[in-house]
């Protein structure tokens, strides 16, 4: 029972981790989709669609190209935070909008590699949800604790 009991315990502190570095990613990718809207918009050329991911990223294995001061880059965020896309409600209507040609792709003006398709903010509940798993596991290991002594 006891090795049981440390397993247990071993999943939960990989779910209190896993918990906080979502909600770091989320709150983080908040804040720069926000930061985002003012950067400037190019245009891009798709290079490779969408396939199909339901489970995944939004883009699911999207490229695109863009030209900025001169130079090509290459990208494929489409947004800062779109992992799982089942967590977002308009996945299906955005990966429809990504089956053009061409694309508008705001660029970082302070590093042109860096850019994104759409600004969309990801929902505070996301951030939420991964400081509650964090939370709940915590507790959980309280439980656990008390039960073994």
């Amino acid at each position: 029972m006891d090795i049981v009991l440390r397993i247990v315990a071993y999943l939960l502190s990989v779910s209190v981790v896993a918990g906080l570095a979502y909600a770091a990613i989320a709150f983080g990718a908040r804040a720069k989709a926000r930061a985002a809207r003012g950067w400037p918009i190019v245009n891009g050329r798709l290079v490779r669609p969408a396939g199909r991911s339901s489970w995944g990223e939004l883009g699911g294995g999207l490229r695109y190209s863009y030209d900025c001061a001169g130079q090509s880059y290459e990208g494929g965020r489409v947004r800062f935070l779109d992992w799982p896309s089942v967590l977002w409600g308009d996945a299906r209507e955005l990966r429809a909008r990504l089956l053009r040609d061409e694309v508008e792709v705001r660029v970082n003006p302070r590093l042109a590699d860096d850019a994104v398709l759409d600004v969309t903010p990801p929902p505070a509940r996301f951030g939420w949800i991964g400081l509650g798993i964090a939370a709940g596991s915590l507790l959980l290991m309280g439980v656990l604790r008390m039960l073994a002594h």
